[in-house]
């Protein structure tokens, strides 16, 4: 982590907008909608570096979770440390990660198409709802049964 001068602590600060929930880090955030602070030409995960200057602890290998589930929130009563396992844990118990259906990153189908799919059925075979949807007939098969898509 970097030093924790007065230009750092200065850029921290302009870049916080406190609510009454949480911290919200007003600078430009990363792909994964993690806010990034820069100090010396560095960018850092604005949450982490929060971490380390409220409590004067380096994260280390660990991840800098959080329990309001907001990528942009850098309230140091809303960050914990946890292993990468831990954090996503977390996500799914608290359902910020849903990776079924949409969510999933190699969905071919939506959930429209799903259930126009299940209304479909008996009307015409798996491998011609297959091509019409553009998808393999084990698919249809997957999804007809409800071992695919069952939340829906």
């Amino acid at each position: 982590m970097p030093l924790i001068t007065p230009k750092a602590i200065v850029t921290y600060w302009a870049n916080v907008s406190k609510t009454e929930d949480c911290w919200l880090w007003l600078g430009r955030p990363n792909r994964d909608g993690y806010g990034t602070i820069t100090i010396d030409r560095v960018n850092y995960i604005a949450s982490r570096f929060s971490y380390w200057f409220h409590y004067h602890k380096e994260p280390g290998e660990l991840q800098v979770c959080h329990e309001c589930e907001n990528p942009i929130c850098v309230k140091p009563e809303h960050l914990f440390l946890g292993t990468v396992s831990e954090n996503i844990i977390h996500a799914f118990q608290t359902g910020r990660k849903d990776n079924r259906g949409e969510n999933h990153s190699q969905a071919k189908l939506t959930e429209i198409e799903v259930l126009k799919i299940r209304e479909l059925e008996g009307t015409m075979s798996k491998a011609a709802l297959g091509r019409m949807f553009n998808v393999n007939y084990i698919t249809i098969s997957l999804i007809l049964s409800r071992k695919n898509w069952s939340h829906i």
